[in-house]
C-alpha cells in the first residue's frame, strides 16, 4: 500500500510537470514529414500492384507463422517505422507511433463487417470501457463524422474528446479501405465531475496530438480481413521518467489496436476460426462481451494486461496468474521490468 501511494504521489508529480510542454512548430513539422512519407509508400504500393494487405506482402516464412495466427483466431499486431532516405525521422519534443494490426473476422462478408463498423451508436456499449460516448455529427455519402470520447487507464487516466473524420473507398465488391483523421482534440480534466473543464490536445498534457488511422478490408473465403494501420504523435518523455511514463505513451497505441479489432472480430464474426481448445482464452482478448466478471473489473480499473503484456511479464519471470496480476503491485523490487509487469501499467 505504500509503494502503491508513492507510485501514485510520483505519478501526479510528473505529470504536473510534464504539463509544461506543448505542441511546437518543430514538432508538427516532423509530423506532416513522416505523413508525407506515409502517403509516397502507399501511393506507390498502389503503383507497383503489390499486394493489397500487409500480411500478403511479408517474407514467406513469416507470413506463415503471421498467418497460422490469424487462423487461430489472434490478431497480430507489429510496430512499423518510416525511414527518411534511409535516416530515421526525428521529431523534436514528440513521439510518432506507427503500428498495423490484421484479423480475421471469420464467415463475414464486407458488407457484414462495414455494417458492424458503422454502427456507431452502439460504440460506447460494444467498445466499453474504452470509448464512452458516440455521437454521428454528420453522414453525406461516404464521409461519416463521429464525435467520441475516450477513456484510458494504466496508472493515470486520460480522457480525449475529439471529432473522427471517416472517408469509405470502396475498391471492388470485396475490398474496400478507410481512411480516419482525429480532429478538434480535447484532454478532459476530471471527465464526468461537476467541474469537468477541456483543454485543445495541442495545449495540453500531450498524450495525444495527432492521430490518422488506415484501415484496409479485404473478404475472402474464410471471412473478412480487417487490416489497421495507425500513426499517432503524442509528446517525448525525459529519460529519467521513461520507465513511469512510456508504457503509457508506448503501450495504448498498440493496445487500442488490439482491442478494437478483437471486439470487430468477436462481434461480426459468424464463427471462430481458432481451436475450441485455445476459444476460451482468445475470447477473451480484450473483448467486454467474451471477457470474465473479474476481467471486466481489471480492465475498468486499469490493471488488465493483454496477451502481449503476460508474455512479457513471464518472460521476465513475474506470475502472471489472475490472483497475483491483480492483487500485486510490485512482484520483484530488484527487477525494474518485473515492477512494470505487475503493477497497473
Amino acid at each position: 500500500m505504500r509503494r502503491t501511494a508513492l507510485v501514485t504521489a510520483v505519478v501526479v508529480g510528473v505529470v504536473a510537470t510534464l504539463s509544461a510542454l506543448q505542441l511546437t512548430p518543430g514538432t508538427l513539422e516532423a509530423w506532416a514529414r513522416y505523413i508525407a512519407l506515409h502517403d509516397a509508400e502507399l501511393a506507390e504500393n498502389r503503383a507497383n500492384g503489390v499486394p493489397y494487405l500487409w500480411i500478403d506482402r511479408l517474407p514467406e516464412d513469416e507470413r506463415g507463422k503471421r498467418q497460422a495466427e490469424l487462423d487461430r483466431g489472434e490478431v497480430v499486431v507489429k510496430g512499423l517505422e518510416l525511414r527518411d532516405n534511409g535516416k530515421k525521422v526525428e521529431v523534436r519534443d514528440g513521439k510518432i507511433h506507427h503500428w498495423v494490426g490484421t484479423v480475421i473476422v471469420p464467415g463475414a462478408t464486407l458488407d457484414e463487417v462495414v455494417a458492424f463498423v458503422q454502427d456507431y451508436d452502439k460504440y460506447p456499449e460494444r467498445f466499453a470501457p474504452m470509448i464512452e460516448r458516440a455521437e454521428v455529427l454528420s453522414h453525406e455519402g461516404d464521409r461519416w463524422i463521429v464525435r467520441m470520447r475516450n477513456r484510458t487507464k494504466k496508472v493515470i487516466t486520460v480522457v480525449m474528446d475529439a471529432d473522427y473524420v471517416v472517408d469509405y473507398l470502396p475498391l471492388s465488391p470485396t475490398r474496400l479501405e478507410t481512411m480516419n483523421v482525429t480532429t478538434n482534440l480535447f484532454e478532459v480534466k476530471n471527465a464526468g465531475e461537476p467541474n469537468e473543464s477541456r483543454l485543445p490536445g495541442d495545449e495540453a498534457d500531450g498524450f495525444l496530438w495527432r492521430l490518422r488511422m488506415i484501415c484496409r478490408f479485404d473478404q475472402r473465403e474464410e471471412g473478412t480481413y480487417e487490416e489497421c494501420e495507425s500513426v499517432s504523435l503524442t509528446r517525448n518523455v525525459p529519460y529519467m521518467l521513461r520507465w513511469l511514463i512510456d508504457p503509457f505513451v508506448n503501450s495504448v497505441p498498440r493496445e487500442t489496436i488490439e482491442f478494437n479489432m478483437g471486439v470487430v472480430r468477436d462481434g461480426a464474426g459468424k464463427r471462430r476460426p481458432y481451436s475450441s481448445a485455445g476459444s476460451s482464452s482468445h475470447a477473451r482478448r480484450r473483448n467486454p462481451t467474451a471477457m470474465t466478471p473479474a476481467d471486466r473489473e481489471d480492465m475498468a480499473r486499469g490493471v488488465y494486461q493483454t496477451p502481449f503484456r503476460r508474455r512479457t511479464c513471464r518472460q521476465a519471470g513475474v506470475d502472471t496468474s489472475s490472483s497475483t496480476v491483480r492483487r500485486s503491485r510490485v512482484a520483484s523490487s530488484n527487477s525494474m521490468a518485473s515492477a512494470r509487469c505487475s503493477s497497473v501499467m
